[in-house]
Formats: structure tokens, C-alpha cells, sequence
């Protein structure tokens, strides 16, 4: 992944929603990627 697409400013203006996202990037840190399949 790029650099420069993790560098964003997210407004989030709902404070539920805001929760959520905090947390699922909270989730999100410690896990690994999952593999993805490529076909043509």
C-alpha cells in the first residue's frame, strides 16, 4: 500500500459512526492481511 493513501483527513461528524470507525481500525492494527487471489 502506498504511502500516501494511509495519509488522509477523515471528517466524521456523526459521533456514533466515529465510534465505530475507531474501533474497527483499532481492531484492525494487530491482524495480518488476508491473501488475495488473482486471475485473468
Amino acid at each position: 500500500m502506498a504511502t500516501k493513501s494511509v495519509l488522509k483527513s477523515v471528517d466524521v461528524k456523526d459521533r456514533r459512526l466515529c465510534r465505530q470507525f475507531v474501533n474497527a481500525l483499532e481492531n484492525a492494527k494487530g491482524r495480518k492481511a488476508n491473501g488475495a487471489l488473482t486471475s485473468k
